[in-house]
């Protein structure tokens, strides 16, 4: 009988071509002699295809019985019959940006959806996902919304500054808020096969009578998708407290009361007292100068790097130290040769409730 071992082995396609065509030459056939455009040549091909396929099939299902060794859907079908525990869609990124009449064209009126506003490099755009006016010279918060789900989404602050159709006497800008970011509703990713294996695990933390640090992320976890960062220590005397962030900084008031409210309502006796609170944004400013490879496009690469440095950046835990180094080698993409003037100058030491969120001031040469 074969063992698991046996089943999660995947043979390659050219492993099976060379064991069959083996095993025809031990059985007289003149293999040597077949061109690679024969009939018989591709006989064999296809069904070293085919074999190699049904391993795959095979591989998955039996890694699909086990948590961690299981993926995709087949991790969403542990995860749903063994843990009763669904996969956490993604979320459309919501926040507030500045629409400024500087050419006194105003007062222009936007009905729901239809300003559309992007990055400079017009990779992503947001419309407003409510009417808006603009007054004669002045200027107006509009709430924005992502025209897709995910936390992509999530740009820095002072990132959008682009309307995608040609708006004569108008600026629009993004900067941060009273939180730190622009953001009020996190753009989330679906929930990675990391993050629900984690949720899993952390379940098991429900079975004793007190709670553990799995115990508060899971409850934190799952009381919003906007939530992917959960951090639970003690000040003492037997109180708890929990930091939630979503991938790019504070999560909305609804997350956070629906977060706050699940964890009181699981609050052990013996605890005194649990508080969530929303992560603390801090801004760092990404500077420098990218110098490009002869013939390299400076505005492609600029917008490379802060998606690279971005998603380093939703990487990191609460509290975690923000490595310069780290930052450094996310900024040499694809056509830098090198880099000048780089800011950061040190490492940035995050507080316990702390997440970095990167604003950026990079240019080419």
């Amino acid at each position: 009988m074969p063992s698991l071992r046996d089943l999660l082995q995947t043979p390659t396609r050219e492993t099976w071509l060379d064991r069959i065509l083996e095993f025809l030459r031990l059985r007289g056939f003149p293999v040597g002699a077949w061109q690679t455009t024969s009939f018989l040549r591709y006989f064999v091909e296809t069904e070293a295809d085919s074999f190699s396929d049904v391993n795959g099939v095979v591989a998955k299902i039996a890694a699909g019985g086990f948590l961690k060794l299981s993926s995709g859907d087949w991790l969403s079908l542990v995860a749903e019959n063994v843990f009763d525990e669904v996969r956490k869609p993604a979320v459309f990124a919501e926040g507030t940006a500045t629409l400024t009449d500087v050419g006194n064209v105003g007062p222009v009126t936007y009905a729901t959806g239809t300003l559309w506003v992007t990055t400079a490099g017009r990779e992503l755009r947001y419309t407003n996902a409510a009417a808006v006016t603009l007054p004669l010279g002045g200027s107006v918060t509009v709430y924005l919304k992502a025209e897709a789900a995910g936390a992509v989404y999530n740009v820095g602050n002072n990132a959008i500054d682009t309307f995608v159709s040609v708006t004569p006497g108008l600026t629009v800008s993004n900067p941060a808020g009273a939180s730190g970011t622009w953001l009020t509703v996190q753009g989330v990713d679906v929930e990675s096969d990391a993050a629900l294996k984690q949720r899993c695990i952390d379940k098991w933390g429900l079975l004793g009578s007190g709670a553990t640090d799995g115990a508060y992320r899971y409850w934190s976890s799952s009381a919003s998708p906007e939530i992917t960062k959960v951090r639970a220590y003690s000040p003492g005397g037997g109180s708890v407290r929990v930091v939630v962030s979503g991938p790019s900084g504070p999560v909305s008031a609804a997350a956070l009361g629906a977060a706050a409210a699940l964890v009181e309502s699981k609050r052990p006796l013996g605890v005194p007292d649990v508080v969530v609170d929303n992560a603390v944004a801090v801004p760092g400013v990404v500077g420098g100068t990218l110098v490009m490879e002869e013939g390299r496009d400076g505005a492609a690469a600029i917008a490379a790097a802060q998606a690279a440095v971005v998603a380093f950046a939703q990487g990191l835990g609460i509290g975690a130290k923000v490595s310069r180094e780290r930052l450094v080698r996310e900024l040499f993409v694809d056509g830098v040769a090198d880099l000048q003037g780089i800011t950061p100058a040190a490492d940035i030491a995050l507080a316990d409730n702390e997440v970095f969120v990167p604003s950026f001031a990079l240019v080419s040469a």
